[in-house]
């Protein structure tokens, strides 16, 4: 997550993406994601292709570089066993004699020699002479059998073997090794190799036992050696290669690759040492840099131990992470792949650390691509699983004798730079990742099924090797294909038993990816690759007992089978778990309705999700028999519709802004195959006839809904025709014609709630359109809507007509029974059941919103992510371990994002449920979801698996109380309608799990975008988890929410539970309350926390990390580095001194104090004061007002090695007296007019000072000697005296950040208090940068102000925020000559900066910084860049020396956007409170972000927020978080909104505590000369903000009351006048009020009605607000909607509203239709 967001996010609204979607399968809609046909960058098929061209000159054989190097090189070793050598000269003898000798026998170009050899230096000196002679060789063992070597030997056509004695092949010349080569053959020319000439024949096993013998041409080898040198860099003359792989294996030659061509030195070795301690003994003894080992070998190796090991390789088989993160941590790893038919390796990936649970192969070497396809042969989208497919200079010549197969497994590149070459299909799994490398997932032959579950063998290995003791693992499916094998090699000195590892795994993984047996091996059977030998690995007995227990009551029979039917299996065991057999909450679902249908008993949700086995439910069902609710029933022909509470709830969010587009849905299908334009409208047509609520209009009748239901009628879909279309134009025309079908509003009253649109792209290719009003859909409607399209169009293209039976229940029939059963005793316990769940719950989500406009727009943008499969599986089995769902999980990790961006222990967030708990209504089309509320809490500090466990038991509880309507469970919390539009809950989480089920048989291949964008949300927040289920040949849910169905002969079903390869995240919100960055910065907190989760579910949510570690730091605000000269003030002050003693100090009226004046002034002083007695560290009271006199106190203090105590002369005796008490001091230097002021300690005054004399030198003192000490107010009442040491003075002031060109020449403004902390910086951040200071005088107003800037020339200053926008209209021209203006101390104004910028002064710094860190410690210059219209001016960056931070509640860093403590830390950081130990260590904590260890964070209690491009907002203070009628309230957020009114300069907002409840009031000073009304602020706020926002009285003032510090004295705002609850009533005054509140009297069933009562507060809901809007428009013949209700829900305020209201339209009455 970047500090600074990404601007614009991708909407779900580009549908300019849409066709290349709809065609490749790919995500269209993605963050992060770009479909390949919309890229413009170069790689535009980097997301199906990846790989490049690399130009290494003119080709060269790899033979003639070895021979360079061997001229070259001709002393050094090139070849060693450990106990002979071999020189690059001698290599170049010995090859070329036997070359020649090879040519002598008749050996050339296309011949094979077999090579019967171990590992050593004669096979390498063989290899390169067979080259050398334009031969390819075959390289065997001689452990392999006789009989296979000879019938290899023969396949071959090999003219030649070479070996010992014991290989020689009956018929097949034959030469022994070390035979005698004549030294005068050896003078004949190599020959000239070409690119095609084959290099080598290498043996590899097929799938069906033959062997394949796999060519390798010269081509691929050249390019090996090139592709090495770009990957790992210079390979030089120091380079030793360990040989490890035996010569038959094709990684041998990446071996001598490295080694020889390159000047290095290849070390062999026997088949001794390898692995273990004998060939860690290898690596150090022989000082190997580079070695290539199997995954297997490295395993039984300790990192670490290898001094020269530079480059370490793992291949040959799957690495695991451990070790990749064991070896990365010492040496460069390198983990690699490739099949032996593309020339030894395709891609290598240097790893450094694994979070995921595989560690990636990389991406392809040079002049190769990798390209993954599905089953036909197309390009998968990013992150979907398909065959790796290789392309490039690397791909083998083929399979020797078998064409069939060449042909099969190298087929035409299509992907490839140039034509005519050919791509390898691997049979390898594999994916592309996010950041472009490639993930290796496994053989295809390795996904595997048991027990109906696909299983992929790598993801049980990587499970049994990460657990404790477990150094090593395999996975196997055993002989018979019926049992899952794990094998475990335990670490040294560990005991395992399989028992314990299979217990231990089942709390970590699914039960069907659990091993029938583990069995615990010492030590792994290799092969001569050095590859575990599968065939060789012991193989348990079976045991007696099968899994599959069947069932034995009736009730379990009749229970299995409903099961197995929902399931689609043959059978289901008494004791299966229902979910680990491919069950699901829909699943669940079902199984209820069946159960109610089909056995007449009562089946709670719960108890399936709990218990999910045949045995424990029909135990349960026992108790539950007779006396249940059928649900609903078949209802007379002619009965009149009533709608169901659902369409009433959709349809007053559509009245409410009846053009938004929040309640609708919309998605496109495309149709590939030839479309029968007829069976398309015959489906529709049967869709149309069978479904009642697809017929439906919805008029309103005097303010409510009514249904009225239109005759069947023939469906013709409208159709355009894009056929003859340029295909460069028709993602555009297909865009505009889906945005223009999307677009349009509905009208429910009087069209059809859904809209359908089929554009011809070409004969074989259709888009069809579907927009439907949620009124009459829900998700699980649409999949039944596809069912039924597809199924009913395959009826019809087989049979001529599609005839489907009619429903036996109809949507209508449904809502008659929801309204009956409301009345029921089961209703009246469920009210009961929300009644006590919601008790007392927090109602308002605190997230930083924006001002919303005067009522919602609606608007909104839906980002979307998604979850890699590794990822989804971790949580999945999470999920099962903790016996709950993935839908639990994920919503648990929410409710915990939720808390840690809020504070929040107690939580609500709303969820859709199905609400289909009978069969009847699970084929129907309509609005049936429900929304209920689950509440979260954390109260405690749970961990995440304690908390899953409660948020278990919620779920649980909920889903058996999910029919109650939602209106009907508002009703019964404790929230109440305050003119928002979400009460009870502002967020939602929904898990989208259902699928289309199983299809016929369908002659098109269709592929879905479901839930296209529109640019609207329907809540403030909503997300939406999608699983992704993914198996070929099924209906696939692929990236992006892609749906997949093939065409098919057959039915098809939609992809089981085991296929899970992703979760897709939608986060839809509405973007007029919240910024892009908060919520991409949320997104991605969720995905850390679910990566901290999976990680480490134990761990308490409050140490759960939303950030990654770069992230974490990139949330630092770090300021620059700035040394000074010397870090004591007076030592830096001498150091102006000296440069120039001439130069103005201080300024006072006409006076002027140099530098060097003050210097002797002041050394006067220090002597005085050690005189009597003052040394380092005492503290030295100064109580001087203003004036030259103060910097002469506090300077000649300081010198004497003292610290200064500011004490405001203003300020009461007694106080004063108190903090000197307090304080500990040990003098007070004042002057004559104040030496009464204080008593009862040693005073000096400065104009009785005796005259000048000689003492003892001033002390040097440290940097870490106390400065000052300043009193501030503590939240006890009790002040604090904080403590300032040099260093932070110097280090924060001297070329202080807040004005960078502050020195020499420059004149700095002194008007604070002394005893504010400001006066610091106006007094020596001038005076420590060579600058003048010029005290304003004692008494001044802002006329006096502003001619002081004018007279004194004055260039630098701060002026308060109070007094900022006075001066900025009164006396604008007083700015012209100031460089800078620090604003600080308080809530910038902008309003004041408008006005300045206006007059073309810009150069403000708004600057922030408690005492406790040296005045100032970040600061925001808004001339290089503010927008003049925010309410909020940040406070930027951290200053110098200096670094800031926002941390949650938990001491955490709080991600983008998120509300947390302000913390600083750096130099300025206070030594602590004067003897206050317990509240020092309570704010000046250790800090994790500083350089230096034992440095210290103050926590300032400031809240804040961290915005894009590294600045921090401030928003106020940790206490002024208050709560008011139950909600807590932001103060920051009400001053804000005050801010936004027309005309308000300034605001405040407090609470009056004086009455039995707590009020709001809000302050606010106006513009000069702009009249400002208290009732029009309240009312604009009403139509701006919740209720409980809106301040009781709001007081407008023209100027603040202020304390001596400049800061608003709220003791002295004006008393505002509280409203006791039995204040006089005020009746209608006027006509209009009187008639509005008859009706609303009438509503509401009250006698009367006060006009300034809100009527939400009195009861008034959706329903009865749209009654009321209803009838008051008809009333007064003006157009009322429900948000003019909403927005100003008082009487006096409707009838204000409804005067300037818009005359209603002219409606002409609708006949009904024939």
């Amino acid at each position: 997550m970047p500090p600074t967001p990404p601007s614009a996010l991708v909407t779900g609204t580009e549908y300019e993406r849409l066709l290349s979607s709809l065609r490749l399968k790919s995500p269209w809609a993605l963050e992060g994601h770009t479909p390949a046909e919309v890229r413009e960058d170069a790689g535009a098929q980097a997301a199906r292709v990846q790989g490049g061209r690399v130009d290494h000159g003119p080709w060269r054989s790899v033979v003639d570089v070895i021979v360079a190097q061997c001229r070259r090189h001709a002393a050094r070793v090139a070849l060693s066993d450990g106990a002979s050598e071999i020189t690059y000269a001698r290599l170049e003898e010995r090859t070329r004699a036997l070359a020649a000798h090879l040519r002598a026998r008749g050996i050339g170009r296309g011949d094979v020699v077999a090579v019967v050899l171990e590992r050593g230096a004669a096979f390498v000196e063989l290899a390169i002479a067979v080259w050398r002679a334009g031969a390819a060789y075959l390289p065997l063992a001689p452990s392999h059998p006789q009989a296979w070597r000879e019938d290899i030997v023969r396949r071959a056509g090999a003219v030649l073997v070479v070996g010992s004695p014991a290989s020689e092949v009956p018929g097949v010349p034959f030469l022994e090794t070390g035979a005698g080569v004549g030294p005068g053959a050896a003078d004949v020319e190599d020959t000239a190799l070409v690119p095609e000439d084959l290099a080598y024949i290498i043996c590899t096993s097929g799938s069906t036992g033959e062997p394949k013998l796999v060519m390798t041409e010269h081509r691929g080898v050249s390019n090996l050696l090139h592709a090495q040198r770009d990957f790992l860099g210079a390979l030089g003359p120091d380079t030793r290669v360990l040989q490890f792989f035996h010569p038959s294996f094709d990684a041998s030659l990446f071996d001598l690759l490295m080694a020889l061509p390159n000047g290095g030195r290849l070390e062999t070795l026997d088949a001794s040492p390898l692995s273990g301690e004998p060939l860690a003994h290898v690596l150090v003894d022989r000082r190997i840099t580079h070695a290539v080992l199997p995954a297997t070998v490295l395993r039984t190796l300790q990192p670490g131990g290898f001094p020269d090991l530079q480059v370490v390789m793992s291949t040959g088989d799957v690495c695991l992470p451990e070790t990749a993160r064991q070896w990365g941590a010492h040496h460069r790893f390198v983990n690699g792949y490739g099949p032996t038919e593309v020339t030894v390796a395709s891609t290598l990936q240097e790893v450094h650390a694994v979070e995921a649970e595989r560690v990636p192969i990389g991406r392809p070497l040079s002049n190769g691509h990798v390209v993954i396809l599905d089953e036909h042969l197309r390009p998968v989208p990013d992150g979907v699983t398909g065959e790796l497919c290789i392309g490039g200079e690397g791909v083998g010549r083929g399979y020797l004798g078998r064409s069939a197969l060449t042909a099969e497994r190298f087929i035409p590149d299509a992907f490839g730079p140039v034509p005519g070459r050919r791509l390898y299909r691997s049979g390898d799994l594999g994916r592309w990742l996010p950041d472009g490398t490639l993930e290796f997932l496994g053989r295809r032959d390795d996904q595997v099924k048991i027990r109906g579950a696909r299983i992929e063998l790598g993801q049980v290995e990587a499970a049994l090797a990460a657990l404790p003791d477990v150094r090593d693992a395999v996975a196997l499916i055993d002989d018979t294909r019926e049992r899952l094998l794990g094998y475990v090699m335990p670490v040294t000195g560990a005991a395992l038993s399989g028992d314990a590892v299979r217990a231990e795994l089942r709390r970590r993984l699914p039960g069907y990816l659990v091993p029938d047996v583990v069995v615990v091996v010492e030590a792994w059977p290799l092969n001569t690759s050095g590859k575990v030998d599968r065939a060789r690995l012991p193989r348990p007995p079976r045991a007696e007992r099968t899994g599959y227990q069947p069932p034995e009551s009736p009730g379990e029979v009749a229970l299995a089978a409903i099961a197995a039917a929902l399931l689609g299996m043959e059978r289901v065991g008494r004791d299966d778990n229902l979910f680990e057999l491919g069950g699901h909450s829909l699943f669940a679902t079902q199984l209820v309705a069946r159960v109610r249908r089909v056995l007449g008993a009562q089946l709670e949700l719960s108890a399936v999700l709990q218990a999910p086995t045949v045995a424990k439910l029909a135990a349960g069902l026992k108790e539950a028999r007779g006396g249940v609710d059928l649900g609903p029933r078949g209802g007379a022909a002619g009965m009149a519709l009533a709608p169901s509470f659902g369409q009433e709830r959709v349809w007053l969010m559509h009245k409410l802004n009846p053009d938004a587009r929040a309640y609708h849905t919309q998605a496109v299908f495309r149709l590939a195959g030839a479309l029968d334009h007829a069976a398309l409208n015959a489906s529709l047509t049967d869709i149309v006839r069978r479904h009642d609520v697809m017929r439906t209009r919805f008029p309103e009748v005097d303010g409510e809904l009514r249904c009225e239901l239109e005759a069947p009628w023939e469906v013709e879909v409208p159709l355009q025709d894009f056929s003859g279309v340029d295909e460069a134009l028709l993602a555009t025309q297909v865009a505009e014609a889906v945005r223009a079908a999307v677009q349009a509003p509905f009208a429910l009253a009087e069209g059809r709630p859904f809209r359908w649109r089929l554009l011809r792209l070409g004969a074989e290719e259709h888009v069809f359109v579907h927009v439907e009003h949620h009124i009459v859909h829900d998700g699980w409607s649409f999949n039944v809507f596809v069912r039924d399209l597809l199924n009913g169009y395959a009826e019809c293209v087989r049979h001529g007509q599609v005839r489907r039976p009619a429903l036996a229940v109809q949507y209508y029939d449904y809502a008659r029974w929801q309204r009956e059963w409301v009345g029921t005793e089961a209703a009246a316990a469920q009210r009961r059941f929300w009644r006590q769940e919601l008790e007392g719950a927090e109602t308002r989500l605190q997230l930083p919103r924006r001002a919303a406009p005067g009522g919602r727009r609606f608007r909104g943008v839906a980002p979307r992510v998604e979850l890699d499969g590794d990822l989804a599986r971790r949580l999945q089995a999470l999920a099962d371990r903790n016996h709950t769902s993935l839908f639990t999980t994920l919503l648990s990790a929410y409710f915990v994002l939720l808390h840690r961006y809020t504070g929040s222990r107690d939580l609500l967030v709303g969820s859709s449920v199905a609400n289909r708990r009978w069969q009847d209504t699970e084929g129907m089309l309509g609005m049936f979801i429900n929304t209920v509320v689950l509440r979260g809490r954390l109260d405690g500090d749970p961990s995440f698996e304690e908390f899953l466990a409660r948020m278990r038991r919620t779920t649980l509880a909920v889903y058996d109380h999910q029919e109650l309507p939602y209106e009907q469970i508002f009703a019964e919390s404790p929230a109440r309608h305050q003119g928002g539009f979400n009460p009870l809950m502002q967020t939602m989480f929904n898990f989208h799990d259902s699928s289309v089920g199983t299809l016929d048989a369908s002659p098109l291949d269709v592929t879905i975008v479901e839930g296209l964008g529109n640019g609207s949300a329907k809540f403030e927040l909503a997300v939406v988890a999608v699983p992704l289920y993914s198996e070929p040949g099924h209906i696939q849910r692929l990236a992006g929410d892609v749906v997949s169905i093939p065409r098919s002969e057959a039915p098809v079903r939609s992809s089981p539970r085991a296929s899970l390869s992703g979760i897709l995240l939608s986060w839809e919100f509405d973007s007029d309350l919240f910024e892009d960055f908060f919520i991409t910065g949320m997104l991605s907190a969720y995905q850390q926390l679910l990566r901290s989760i999976t990680d480490a579910p134990d761990t308490r949510v409050s140490r759960l990390s939303l950030l990654n570690d770069a992230d974490r730091r990139a949330l630092v605000s770090v300021g620059p580095r700035q040394s000074a000269p010397t870090y004591r003030v007076p030592d830096m002050f001498a150091w102006w001194t000296r440069r120039a003693p001439d130069a103005p100090a201080v300024k006072s009226g006409d006076s002027v104090l140099t530098y060097g004046g003050l210097t002797r002034r002041a050394e006067h002083l220090a002597h005085h004061l050690r005189g009597l007695g003052v040394g380092r560290e005492s503290l030295v009271g100064v109580c001087i007002p203003r004036s030259a006199e103060l910097v002469v106190a506090q300077l000649g203090i300081l010198m004497a090695g003292a610290a200064f105590l500011s004490l405001d002369p203003k300020a009461p005796p007694v106080y004063l007296a108190s903090l000197v008490q307090d304080a500990g001091a040990h003098a007070l230097v004042t002057t004559a007019e104040l030496a009464d002021r204080l008593t009862g300690l040693p005073t000096v005054v400065l104009e009785e000072l005796p005259p000048v004399s000689s003492g003892p030198p001033l002390p040097e003192g440290s940097p870490s000697d106390l400065a000052y000490v300043l009193y501030t107010s503590g939240s006890t009442g009790k002040p604090k005296g904080v403590q300032i040491e040099h260093r932070s003075v110097v280090s924060l002031l001297h070329r202080t950040a807040l004005a960078e060109d502050l020195g020499p020449g420059k004149t700095m403004l002194a008007m604070a208090s002394v005893s504010f902390d400001v006066s610091v910086l106006e007094v020596w951040g001038a005076l420590l940068n060579g600058a003048a200071v010029h005290f304003l005088p004692p008494v001044w107003d802002v006329p006096a102000l502003a001619r002081c800037l004018i007279d004194h020339r004055i260039t630098h200053a701060v002026i308060p925020p109070v007094v900022l926008p006075r001066l900025a209209a009164e006396a604008p021209e007083a700015f012209a000559a100031l460089d800078r203006v620090v604003v600080g101390g308080e809530v910038f104004p902008p309003e004041a900066f408008r006005t300045l910028q206006r007059g073309g002064f810009t150069k403000l710094t708004n600057a922030y910084g408690p005492t406790e860190i040296t005045v100032m410690a970040s600061a925001h210059k808004l001339d290089e860049g503010h927008d003049p219209e925010a309410t909020n001016v940040p406070i930027g960056r951290a200053l110098f020396n200096a670094h800031v931070v926002v941390l949650d509640a938990r001491g955490q860093v709080a991600p983008p956007g998120a509300v947390g403590e302000i913390c600083i830390g750096g130099d300025g950081v206070a030594r602590g409170y004067r003897g206050r130990p317990e509240l020092t260590a309570e704010r000046f904590v250790p800090d994790p972000f500083a350089v230096h260890p034992g440095a210290r964070l103050y926590r300032s209690g400031d809240l804040g927020r961290w915005l894009p491009g590294g600045i921090i907002e401030f928003l106020g203070r940790r206490d002024e978080q208050v709560k008011v009628r139950g909600f807590r309230v932001e103060l920051a957020e009400v001053r804000a909104a005050l801010a936004g009114h027309p005309g308000v300069a300034d605001t405040l907002a407090v609470i009056d505590s004086r009455g039995e409840e707590p009020r709001l009031v809000g302050y606010v000073v106006a513009e000069a000369g702009v009249p400002v009304s208290a009732q029009a602020v309240r009312e604009d706020l009403m139509r701006r903000l919740p209720g409980h926002l809106v301040p009781s009285e709001v007081v407008v003032l023209e100027a603040w009351p202020l304390t001596p510090h400049g800061k608003v004295d709220r003791s002295r705002l004006p008393t505002t006048a509280w409203r006791n609850p039995d204040a006089p009533f005020t009746a209608p005054r006027t006509e209009a009020e009187v008639r509005i509140a008859a009706v609303v009297a009438e509503l509401l069933g009250v006698t009367r009605v006060d006009v300034h009562e809100s009527l939400l507060a009195l009861g008034m809901h959706s329903l009865q607000a749209m009654r009321l809007a209803s009838r008051l428009g008809r009333m007064v013949g003006r157009e009322v909607g429900l948000a003019t209700i909403l927005m100003g829900p008082t009487v006096a305020q409707l009838a204000d509203a409804l005067s300037v209201a818009p005359a209603a339209p002219t409606t002409i009455k609708r006949l009904p239709r024939a």
